[in-house]
């Protein structure tokens, strides 16, 4: 809808908004991050597990 209502196929709405958040200047607070950081270092931290990656199945085309 705001596609349409600029004029523009989506394809172009699109890259017009991620253009203008790529030139924006404004920051982010990201002070949550440390002190989210500092409360895990607290507690010792986590581990995390992470598997092991398996590969992916070919799909089966044949069927309906």
């Amino acid at each position: 809808m705001r596609a349409a209502a600029n004029g523009r196929s989506m394809e172009a709405e699109a890259r017009t908004i991620l253009l203008d958040a790529l030139e924006s200047t404004g920051r982010v607070d990201l002070t949550w991050i440390e002190a989210l950081k500092a409360a895990g270092d607290e507690f010792g931290g986590v581990e995390l597990v992470v598997p092991e990656d398996e590969p992916a199945t070919a799909a089966d085309l044949t069927k309906p």
